[in-house]
């Protein structure tokens, strides 16, 4: 089974951790303790944990999806000759990466969310932990999301290696990030309009993440002091299919990868 190997290559990356943890963890004790924290209600303070954990959760999983994109890069002649040679799938491979990640994405989001709070109760004194409900639906929600992102690195990476320039994919990679930090904060500055929530997952993904982490309905802002509540059903619909067409299209794509020049590779 591939999934173990690949677990084990994620796990001793050492640019996953940094980016996909220390980076992002670095970011939940900035929101902490830059924030002042003497007009803090518990009602309030749940709210900014939750916000702040939501959009964490989204900078660790692009940041973990641009070690992805890289490695798989690196791997493209191998799975050409393993495709064309041996019983490995398409579809099996791509099923073994997915299983890889949501194993390594798990662990971040269980540390994630025990020290975003962490953090929080330290600078305010205030219980921000969710309950044992709102933990679980939080972990479940976070996974989901966790693989939009995964299945999103792996588009970027196939179009690079089927239709373009292999040294390109290092500006490619960031894409997810650069719109966590465009699209997904645009929700503590601004009330996006419901469409634009409903449809994408960058603004989607926290406003669900934010919801179960204190067990209430999702918001369209969380800069707004009367935010309008969003339906749970359509966002998490839309979620889904949005995996469900990046997954075809990942499969479509795989048949049309092409060999790489190794120098070229030693470049990115």
């Amino acid at each position: 089974m591939i999934a173990k190997y690949y677990f084990r290559s994620l796990v001793t990356n050492k640019f996953l951790w940094f980016w996909g943890g220390f980076f992002s963890f670095m970011w939940a004790a900035l929101g902490a303790f830059v924030m002042d924290s003497s007009f803090l209600t518990p009602l309030t303070a749940m709210s900014i944990t939750s916000t702040w954990y939501a959009l964490i959760a989204l900078i660790s999983f692009s940041s973990v999806s641009v070690t992805l994109a890289i490695s798989m890069a690196w791997s493209t002649n191998a799975l050409i000759f393993s495709f064309k040679f041996t019983k490995l799938s398409r579809t099996r491979y791509l099923l073994d990466l997915l299983i890889a990640w949501i194993f390594v994405s798990a662990f971040l989001i269980f540390i994630g969310i025990i020290f975003t709070a962490s953090m929080f109760y330290l600078s305010s004194k205030v219980d921000v932990f969710p309950t044992y409900l709102s933990f679980l639906k939080t972990f479940g929600i976070a996974i989901l999301v966790g693989v939009f992102f995964m299945l999103i690195a792996v588009l970027l990476v196939l179009l690079v290696i089927s239709y373009s320039n292999v040294k390109i994919i290092q500006f490619l990679s960031f894409v997810p990030m650069i719109l966590v930090f465009s699209l997904s904060y645009l929700m503590i500055y601004y009330s996006p309009p419901e469409l634009l929530i409903y449809l994408s997952p960058w603004n989607s993904g926290p406003s669900l993440i934010q919801a179960a982490f204190i067990n209430q309905q999702p918001i369209n802002s969380f800069a707004s002091s009367h935010p309008e509540n969003l339906s749970w059903s359509p966002l998490l619909i839309s979620l889904v299919l949005w995996e469900l067409i990046l997954f075809a299209i990942d499969i479509y794509i795989f048949r049309r990868i092409k060999p790489q020049d190794p120098e070229a590779m030693r470049q990115i």
